[in-house]
């Protein structure tokens, strides 16, 4: 367990040191909305689902493999 600690915080050191950074690695909070209808469910997945497009990950949607929404 002790050799994990050390790990982990050498890891956090030479982290922050590169991209000049301090602090926890996870310090930041997530961030997180309330989906409360089904039209914004639609939108949220829509954008979830066609990311991997918009960053070049995959050439087509139908390469997508988590694709489940055909029709949006």
């Amino acid at each position: 367990m002790i050799i994990m600690r050390r790990i982990g915080a050498s890891f956090v050191y030479w982290y922050n040191q590169k991209y000049d950074r301090v602090g926890h690695l996870f310090q930041d909070r997530y961030k997180s909305e309330v989906v409360d209808d089904d039209i914004y469910l639609l939108g949220v997945m829509r954008y979830i689902h066609q990311n991997s497009l918009k960053v070049g990950k995959v050439k087509s949607i139908e390469e997508y493999k988590w694709k489940c929404l055909d029709s949006i």
